[in-house]
C-alpha cells in the first residue's frame, strides 16, 4: 500500500548534477519512494534564471494543485526561490499541506529581520530544520511546528581507514574555494606554519570549485607554498574517492559563509573517518563534538586555527581513536536512519503539530 501522493518542489538536476540542495533533494526523493510514497517532482534547479523553465514550472505546479489538492507538498529549497509563490498561495482560496524542509542556516534569522513576513508562513504546517539551534529560534519566534532532523546521505560502505604514513599531518580542504569558506584564514595559518619552520611536517590540499573573483589571490598564495596544493573537485559521488578522502588527517572548515547550515561533506568527512578542524559558526558546534569528532575554533580567529594545526601536527590529539569516533558517529545520518515510517506519518498528517 502507497502512501498519500507527494509533490515534490525543489532543485534536483540531472543525474550528474551535485551540489549541497541537488544532492540532499535527489537523496530525499530516492528514500520516500522507497518508503513506498507516490512522488511527483518538480524540478526547480535554475529556474529563477530562465524564464521559460519558471513558467513551465509554475504551470506544472498550479495543475497539481487542481489536481492533487489532498496531496502533501514538500519544499525543499532555500525561501527565497519560493517566497514568490507564497505570496500567490496566500491570496488563492486553496488548502494545501505544506512542509517546508529547510534548507541552509538562516531562515530563522530572516524571518526575525523581516525579510521573509511570518504571516505567510501560516501557510506551512510542519518546518523541518537542521540544527537545533534553528529550531529553538523558530520557536522563539512563535512557531511551534517545528521538527529537527539533521542533514543526511546514504552511507553505503565504510572505507578503510588508512592515513598517509610518511611523518607529516594531511590537511583537506572540500568546499567551496572563497574567502567565506575560511580559505583566506587556512592560507594564513599555513604561512606562519612554515614561517615558524613546519613546512616539512603538514600538507594542506584544497579540493572544490572555485569563485573566479578569488583565483588570482588563491593561486596566488598556493604557488608561494611548497607544501600546499589545489586538486580541482573531488567527486564523491564516486564512492572510490573516499579512499582517496580516507588517506587524511583531519578536514578544515573554518568557515563563516552567511548561509551555513548543514551541509554534507561533514558526513563525507566522517564516512572516510577524518575528523573536522572547524568554526563555531551557525550550527558546526551540533555536529563537531570537540575533542571527539574534531576540534571547534571561534570564528574569524586565525590564531586559533593556527593552534589547532600545530596541535595536531605536533601530536597533542588521538587521530586514530579520533577518526574511529567519527565512522561510529556517521551511521546517525545516513539516509535511512533520518528518514524513516515515523518521519513519514508526521510529513503526511493533515492537522499542524507541536513539537
Amino acid at each position: 500500500m502507497r502512501h498519500k501522493k507527494i509533490i515534490f518542489f525543489g532543485g534536483v538536476g540531472s543525474p550528474t548534477a551535485f551540489g549541497g540542495e541537488l544532492t540532499k533533494n535527489k537523496e530525499m526523493i530516492a528514500r520516500l519512494d522507497e518508503l513506498g510514497c507516490n512522488v511527483t517532482v518538480i524540478d526547480s534547479f535554475r529556474a529563477r534564471s530562465n524564464k521559460m523553465k519558471l513558467a513551465k514550472i509554475l504551470l506544472r505546479f498550479f495543475g497539481c494543485v487542481l489536481w492533487y489538492p489532498k496531496a502533501t507538498f514538500i519544499f525543499s529549497t532555500s525561501f527565497g526561490n519560493i517566497y514568490p509563490l507564497f505570496k500567490i498561495l496566500y491570496r488563492l482560496p486553496v488548502k494545501l499541506h505544506i512542509v517546508y524542509w529547510v534548507i541552509g542556516g538562516t531562515f530563522a534569522e530572516r524571518i526575525s529581520e523581516g525579510v521573509y513576513s511570518s504571516k505567510y508562513m501560516k501557510l506551512i504546517h510542519l518546518f523541518i530544520v537542521e540544527g537545533m539551534k534553528m529550531k529553538k529560534r523558530m520557536i522563539e519566534l512563535g512557531f511551534n511546528n517545528i521538527c529537527y532532523k539533521p542533514n543526511f546521505k546514504s552511507v553505503g560502505v565504510l572505507p578503510k581507514i588508512q592515513k598517509n604514513n610518511d611523518g607529516r599531518i594531511y590537511f583537506i580542504f572540500l568546499s567551496r574555494i572563497v574567502p567565506d569558506k575560511g580559505c583566506r584564514y587556512i592560507l594564513q595559518c599555513v604561512n606562519r606554519l612554515n614561517k615558524s619552520g613546519l613546512s616539512d611536517k603538514y600538507v594542506v590540499d584544497f579540493y572544490g570549485n572555485m569563485a573566479e573573483e578569488y583565483r588570482l589571490e588563491f593561486e596566488k598564495e598556493v604557488d608561494s607554498a611548497v607544501n600546499v596544493s589545489y586538486y580541482g573537485s573531488l567527486k564523491l559521488q564516486d564512492n572510490n574517492n573516499y579512499k582517496i578522502l580516507a588517506h587524511y588527517h583531519y578536514m578544515l572548515f573554518p568557515t563563516y559563509w552567511f548561509g551555513e547550515g548543514f551541509p554534507g561533506v561533514v558526513i563525507d568527512a566522517y564516512k572516510a573517518g577524518v575528523p573536522i578542524i572547524g568554526s563555531d559558526w551557525n550550527l558546526n558546534p551540533e555536529f563537531i563534538n570537540d575533542g571527539v569528532t574534531g576540534i571547534v575554533v571561534p570564528t574569524h580567529s586565525p590564531e586559533k586555527l593556527y593552534k589547532a594545526m600545530k596541535d595536531v601536527i605536533s601530536g597533542k590529539y588521538d587521530n586514530e581513536n579520533m577518526s574511529e569516533n567519527c565512522q561510529k558517529v556517521v551511521l546517525k545520518y545516513d539516509t535511512k536512519n533520518v528518514i524513516d515510517n515515523d518521519l513519514l506519518d508526521i510529513i503526511t498528517q493533515d492537522v499542524k503539530r507541536t513539537f
